[in-house]
């Protein structure tokens, strides 16, 4: 919990690497498919793993949560399509209607149907409440490697390594437009916007697009990533973009203009899958360095890696009002930054003193900060005066609070006690 960055939340450590994930539609639950055929299903509120779903024998390569039921539909490497229960984590069905290994799976909106494309070339639309093949599409002469239902549900696009994009009715599985985006061989991921006139799509050789969902013509395309992209989706509200890729970042980009918005750098092995939370507030990404990270959204924008020379755990604690973010370390330089734009604003230096502990008074006037040496130090947050120095202590402090009431400052320490101060007077 403490290697923690602006923007970034803890991440999960998972026993493989991670090619799938998928939020719940009531935000509550996070499911990640794994290289070791696993599923594990996390509490969004405490981000502790409440089931681990021993599924398909190798690679779990596609996850999708039902909008209207508590099922949760995966697919893998062994040519299976797998319906759980992911409340109580029972098997509903094991399905077998690929030859080979199966790319993606999702559920459409309404959550009678879902969708599994394969390697076979093959896409099956499923009817969710019987079980059973509805249509098997066969335009495909090629693996299909991303399939995304449209918001309203009425058609189905889908991606194929033969170069080509193509969108189905998925009430009666015929063609209704394609259109090439790449070359023969080539890997291609897609989404649509929440309103249905755009698809993004991301490919093997880094490039992003966004098409006119409704004639498949190009709208603008740019150059997102120095590796193949391997998951990118539009974020529900349709503001937003997200886009993984093999060479370790995430990047977020604006849904309608995809100007680059932010870059998060936390993986250290290619990214292979990123979410959305349904409220758009955070964004998961899985990698091959078998941690799922989470990033936080703030109103404007994405909040950026902050800039300076930290280590590898900063303290950080954004003000009252949520307007500021202060970060210290084991550096010297403690900062303050707009909690927006990611701009640093004031900067305090005090050499020699190394940051543990953070914490804003409850007015959002005072810094109280503890660390090395015993000492916890107060400072004026608007204008990085310091106010006072605490000594009591004689060993380093681990931790400090302000009282609500903004009076009272608590400090803890490695000489084994804790101390009450008067903020005013630092008795």
């Amino acid at each position: 919990m403490e290697e923690t960055r602006f923007g970034e939340l803890p991440s999960l450590q998972e026993a493989g690497s991670v090619l799938s994930c998928a939020f719940s539609p009531d935000g509550r639950s996070f499911a990640t498919g794994l290289t070791n055929g696993n599923i594990s299903i996390y509490d969004t509120t405490t981000w502790t793993r409440t089931r681990l779903l021993h599924s398909h024998k190798w690679n779990v390569r596609g996850l999708a949560y039902s909008v209207t039921s508590p099922q949760l539909v995966s697919s893998g490497n062994d040519g299976t399509v797998r319906l759980w229960n992911s409340e109580t984590g029972a098997t509903d069905c094991v399905l077998k209607g690929h030859s080979h290994q199966v790319r993606a799976v999702a559920f459409s909106p309404s959550g009678i149907q879902f969708a599994s494309a394969s390697h076979d070339g093959l896409v099956n639309l499923w009817d969710a409440e019987a079980v059973t093949v509805t249509f098997v599409i066969k335009d495909h002469p090629d693996s299909v490697t991303c399939i995304a239902y449209s918001p309203h549900g009425s058609n189905l696009a889908s991606s194929s390594k033969d170069g080509k994009i193509r969108v189905f009715d998925t009430q009666t599985g015929q063609l209704v437009l394609s259109s090439r985006w790449g070359s023969v061989g080539y890997y291609c991921y897609l989404g649509y916007s929440p309103n249905g006139q755009s698809i993004v799509s991301g490919d093997t050789t880094g490039e992003l697009q966004l098409w006119e969902a409704t004639t498949m013509m190009p709208r603008i395309t740019w150059k997102g990533h120095s590796r193949t992209v391997t998951s990118v989706e539009f974020s529900p509200n349709g503001q937003w973009i997200v886009s993984g890729s093999i060479d370790t970042t995430v990047k977020v980009w604006d849904g309608y203009a995809a100007t680059l918005v932010s870059v998060f750098t936390g993986h250290t092995n290619g990214v292979t899958s990123v979410a959305f939370s349904q409220d758009s507030s955070l964004i998961a990404s899985g990698s091959w360095d078998q941690t799922v990270r989470l990033w936080k959204v703030n109103s404007v924008g994405f909040g950026v890696d902050l800039e300076g020379a930290f280590d590898s755990k900063p303290r950080v604690a954004y003000s009252p009002d949520g307007r500021f973010l202060i970060s210290g370390s084991r550096g010297e330089a403690i900062q303050q930054y707009d909690a927006e734009s990611g701009e640093i604003g004031l900067v305090v230096r005090r050499r020699g003193f190394l940051v543990s502990s953070i914490a804003y008074s409850s007015d959002g006037h005072q810094i109280t900060m503890g660390g090395s040496g015993g000492d916890v130090t107060l400072w004026n947050a608007h204008t990085g005066v310091l106010e006072n120095t605490l000594r009591g202590h004689t060993n380093d402090v681990r931790e400090v609070s302000f009282s609500p009431c903004g009076k009272w400052i608590a400090s803890s320490s490695d000489d084994g006690t804790v101390r009450l101060w008067h903020a005013r007077s630092g008795t």
